[in-house]
């Protein structure tokens, strides 16, 4: 494997963590856009050929882009996610590409555990109501809601973050259950979840979070077959991938309440969020911020400068996720 020369260049798409990248810049030249700038896709285009490593933030990474940066060696993503690479040119060209999924594991499982009860307890509604349309009735079923305890969890897919969101459910009383294309026996004592099959996940859970990659055997795993099977009281939560669920016949569920609720962090094609999603009072939208903390983005930056270090190194490198390379 080709080393990288100690003069080498790192494009950095977005503005991230300066903290994590010390090393890396010891080695590197680093080109990086400002806090509150930001590269735009031409400029991206015009520095590819002078450089031999991208820490991709939120960019597609398109074969034309990768034709072009003939001296490109590696693709770190800031990121567990890489449907936006074209892993077919990066294979093709030799490129190694990298992701960060031991970065982001806890503050995703926050965010989904949190979208869970904000959805649960309807705290966006009460929010709104408070500061909006308080009319001061607040009578004892003002904003009834649904309590976590004594529910039962489904987690579609048990990974590092769906094994950290059954933890959290654990602690608050929730009966956890998994479906995952494997099973993980050890897990289930270690933690005390039950696996089953897909199709009883959707029919029996109260709840149910997404954990998967974005694969193509994974588009539209959720599907208006699936959301006709799960219960009519029941709640979906997805900080995974966008395209995992079908996203027009999910609005089409919840507008007849065939779920009663969902959560969403992560869209079909971000950044654009359909008007039909934003109208409904019985979802609960965020921006992809499941990693958005201070201490994750410092972690992830460290960590996608890392598999470049590594390379530079001449170290086995961790998290590639091209096989071929």
């Amino acid at each position: 494997m080709e080393v990288f020369l100690l003069s080498c260049k790192v494009l950095i798409t977005k503005y991230i963590p300066e903290e994590g990248l010390e090393k890396l810049k010891r080695y590197c030249d680093v080109i990086m856009p400002k806090k509150n700038e930001k590269f735009t896709d031409d400029y991206i285009m015009e520095k590819a050929p002078e450089i031999d490593a991208i820490i991709v933030v939120r960019y597609k990474v398109t074969a034309d882009f990768i034709n072009k940066a003939k001296k490109l060696k590696m693709i770190s993503m800031y990121a567990v996610g890489y449907d936006n690479v074209d892993l077919k040119a990066a294979n093709a060209n030799g490129i190694v590409v990298t992701n960060i999924p031991n970065a982001v594991t806890e503050a995703t499982a926050e965010l989904a555990f949190a979208l869970m009860l904000t959805l649960s307890r309807r705290i966006i509604e009460a929010d709104r109501f408070v500061r909006f349309e308080n009319d001061k009735n607040w009578h004892p079923f003002l904003l009834i809601s649904n309590e976590l305890y004594l529910k039962k969890l489904g987690i579609i897919g048990f990974g590092r973050i769906g094994q950290a969101v059954a933890k959290r459910a654990l602690a608050f009383g929730m009966e956890v259950y998994y479906y995952d294309t494997a099973l993980d026996e050890n897990s289930e004592v270690e933690l005390d979840v039950k696996y089953l099959p897909f199709n009883r996940i959707l029919e029996e859970m109260d709840y149910i979070t997404l954990h998967v990659p974005y694969v193509p055997s994974t588009q539209h795993l959720i599907d208006s077959k699936e959301l006709s099977s799960m219960k009519k009281e029941s709640f979906i939560i997805n900080a995974s991938r966008g395209k995992v669920i079908n996203q027009e016949a999910l609005i089409y569920a919840l507008k007849n309440d065939i779920i009663k609720g969902a959560a969403l962090d992560v869209y079909e094609k971000e950044p654009n969020v359909p008007d039909g999603l934003k109208k409904l009072n019985n979802v609960v939208l965020t921006p992809h911020i499941g990693t958005t903390t201070i201490e994750t983005r410092t972690r992830m930056a460290k960590e996608a400068a890392n598999r470049i270090i590594e390379f530079i190194e001449g170290k086995q490198i961790s998290n590639i996720v091209n096989s071929d390379n």
